[in-house]
């Protein structure tokens, strides 16, 4: 298969056989013409026989599936572009090898109930969960902070919901949700195991397939630069950032690496073996580049690493926001987290009282449900309050909008 497609815009759940069908009847392209199929979320990657990728994007892009509107383009299997493929078969075998791993060892909760609930920034929904009598201990676990797990709900069949561990105590422990979970029976008791970190997986996929796939512009110029295809510019004379304080405790190597990193156009790489102060380096060449007017996003592979270039430029007076889980983030750098910043936004208030109104009112409309009350009335309750959550997730937005506008530096981890 020497031609590449990819399909933008699936909704969940659409299955291979479903994409293959697609490719036969709306497209008219051979079975035998239709190589692998790959699903990362809503995108597809599908391999054809050479010179069917055109055929393909003709007839599918802009199409509706299942209502949804889905984008396709081609892009085909160059030299370069081999190393894409090369990557994306790496990410498949550490997923695997990760799930397989789990297998054999995987830890878990079990018995566990419902102690108590709260609603987080974005409308994070943590649940505390404990074992049912009240002085027990948790069982020993390998789960810690920050760990993706699933919450299974016992006895019930594909009754599940994705989570993070935000807390972790001798009794209790609390996982922060997408949504607040809705158990189907009337005492449940709950599971929690360890889960692959799919998100950060399928993200990668996802920045890979758009990388790939750029037929033109910024992103497709930085590609061939990456591959050694075109060449990186750096201009003649390098700006000279002697202002910034922090230059003064670089050594003369350390010095030239900033200066080489402000002269780049394109991109600037910072090497050396462990201990020779690349990110002493690096924290310098950030405040160089705001000193110059620039903002910054700082990213590193892990959050440790982007909390090291935080520790290094907290107390520089440099406005840092941090956006990643609080769980996985360093205890002494909390105050620079988003979520942490955006609570003392008067508009996060605002919205956080919307919630708890909205909250009371659902209560109340369950409460009516058990009274016979009026016709229409426990829907008008229940609209209200779903109008009310709309608002608020509006008024969220902007207190998130209102930090990171004024932020100079906003620091994450690659898939964060």
């Amino acid at each position: 298969m020497d031609d590449l497609i990819f399909i933008d815009g699936l909704p969940p759940g659409l299955s291979k056989g479903r994409i293959l069908r697609l490719l036969i009847e709306d497209a008219g392209i051979r079975k035998d013409a239709v190589g692998r199929i790959q699903l990362a979320g809503g995108l597809a990657t599908i391999g054809l026989a050479p010179g069917e990728g055109g055929r393909a994007v003709k007839a599918l892009d802009g199409i509706q599936v299942e209502h949804r509107l889905v984008r396709v383009w081609a892009q085909p299997q160059g030299e370069g572009l081999a190393h894409f493929a090369r990557l994306r078969r790496w990410l498949a075998l550490e997923a695997e090898a990760e799930k397989n791993q789990k297998r054999e060892d995987e830890p878990q909760l079990s018995r566990l109930v419902i102690k108590g609930s709260d609603v987080g920034l974005g409308g994070r929904y943590l649940l505390k969960l404990a074992p049912r009598h009240e002085q027990a201990d948790l069982p020993a676990t390998r789960l810690a902070v920050g760990a993706p797990v699933v919450l299974e709900e016992e006895g019930v069949a594909a009754q599940s919901w994705r989570a993070v561990v935000s807390q972790l105590g001798r009794r209790q422990i609390e996982l922060a949700l997408g949504r607040e979970p809705e158990p189907a029976g009337a005492q449940p008791t709950f599971t929690i195991r360890h889960a692959a970190d799919e998100v950060s997986r399928q993200r990668m996929e996802r920045a890979l397939t758009r990388c790939e796939g750029a037929g033109g512009g910024r992103v497709a110029e930085l590609r061939e630069i990456l591959l050694g295809q075109r060449d990186a510019y750096f201009r003649d004379e390098r700006p000279n950032p002697g202002r910034a304080r922090q230059l003064a405790q670089l050594n003369p190597s350390q010095q030239e690496a900033v200066r080489h990193a402000l002269a780049a156009e394109d991109i600037a790489i910072i090497h050396g073996p462990p201990g020779t102060g690349k990110t002493m380096a690096v924290a310098a060449l950030i405040q160089a580049a705001v000193a110059a007017g620039e903002r910054v996003l700082a990213c590193a592979p892990s959050n440790l690493a982007v909390d090291n270039i935080a520790e290094r430029l907290a107390g520089t007076g440099l406005r840092l926001v941090r956006i990643g889980h609080p769980a996985r983030i360093l205890p002494q750098i909390q105050e620079l987290v988003l979520e942490v910043q955006v609570e003392n936004e008067q508009t996060y208030r605002q919205a956080k009282r919307l919630r708890k109104e909205a909250a009371a009112l659902q209560v109340q409309a369950g409460k009516l449900r058990r009274a016979r009350p009026e016709k229409g009335a426990r829907s008008a309750q229940r609209r209200e309050a779903g109008e009310m959550f709309d608002e608020a997730r509006l008024l969220e937005a902007q207190a998130v909008e209102q930090v990171l506008d004024r932020a100079q530096v906003v620091l994450v981890t690659l898939t964060g």
